[in-house]
């Protein structure tokens, strides 16, 4: 490979600077693939006793990067900067700066750097960005919320049971005997702690109830009442519904937002549960027991006053 710089490289308009290309290597050390990996961080930021006469401002040598480890942290960075791009588009960006690489070396050295797969990409940029140490684009944004979409809800900070719970109904289709079919679901967004209930009825009543029967009592025994219920709904309902929400016990909140919270578990549920429905032919009047099931193996409640970390890796 020829002897480039990584500024000659990177235009520096769009793309990351040498640090920062160590920092997203280094991110990746913590996949599976790099566990034997030794941390590279404090060579960037406390330069060693050695000569180091080839540094750069960035406070390393360049001379002590093989050309391997040098295209292992290009890679890094542009599928950390650009992580809806695909092989093809990874080879033309390498190609256009004289970088020869068939295919499968750079499916090769991709997989050996924890790469090959939009999890650990995802993950990494999720770590990046807890510790502080990049600022997300657009792209990097809408990449990780379509993978993660509770990334989504990252402004909602809570510091106990009952500060915000998010609340929407859902659609989930047709059944023969029964007709439509709603989902009702809150989902508390300290501990995690999800409540959902199947229903014939869409009604916004129907999930009044569950909150005034379920959870606001179970919330009074663990002496951390609900405080706010932030509600999904269109702005039609939000006229039509104001006088149905009026609970002294808790602030109701209709919001023309969606949750990313409820969007993780719809996508789930639409995947798995149903899919169970189809292949082991539920009958209707067993539906709402067999959801219930199915709920406390996937959705268990556990330590009530635990925080539940909503960003870890997956």
């Amino acid at each position: 490979m020829p002897s480039h710089s990584l500024q000659i490289l990177f235009p520096v308009k769009q793309n990351p600077s040498g640090l920062e290309i160590i920092l997203l290597d280094n991110a990746l050390s913590c996949t599976e693939f790099h566990k034997t990996v030794p941390d590279r961080v404090s060579s960037v930021s406390e330069p060693s006793g050695r000569n180091c006469g080839g540094k750069s401002s960035h406070g390393f040598c360049a001379k002590d990067l093989t050309a391997k480890s040098r295209l292992q942290q290009l890679l890094t960075a542009l599928c950390l900067s650009h992580p809806y791009w695909n092989d093809f588009r990874l080879l033309h960006f390498l190609e256009k700066r004289n970088i020869k690489l068939s295919m499968t070396k750079l499916q090769k050295i991709k997989e050996e750097s924890g790469l090959d797969n939009r999890k650990n990409i995802c993950n990494a940029l999720i770590r990046l960005y807890s510790a502080g140490k990049i600022n997300l684009n657009s792209h990097q944004i809408s990449f990780i919320e379509r993978m993660r979409p509770e990334f989504r809800d990252r402004d909602l900070q809570t510091e106990k049971p009952g500060e915000i719970l998010v609340y929407e109904c859902l659609f989930v289709r047709t059944l023969k005997g029964m007709g439509r079919i709603y989902l009702h679901t809150f989902i508390d967004r300290f501990n995690g702690y999800l409540f959902s209930k199947l229903s014939q009825k869409r009604s916004l009543s129907e999930g009044l109830k569950m909150l005034t029967k379920e959870i606001i009592p179970l919330y009074q025994t663990n002496g951390s009442p609900v405080q706010k219920v932030l509600h999904t709904t269109g702005p039609q309902e939000v006229l039509e519904e104001q006088h149905f929400t009026e609970n002294p016990e808790a602030e109701w909140i209709p919001t023309l937002r969606s949750f990313g919270m409820i969007q993780e578990f719809q996508q789930r549920f639409l995947e798995d549960f149903c899919q169970c429905l189809e292949t082991l032919s539920i009958p209707p009047a067993q539906l709402p027991s067999f959801f219930d099931r199915w709920l406390s193996k996937h959705y268990p409640h556990r330590q009530f006053h635990q925080p539940r970390h909503w960003l870890a890796d997956q």
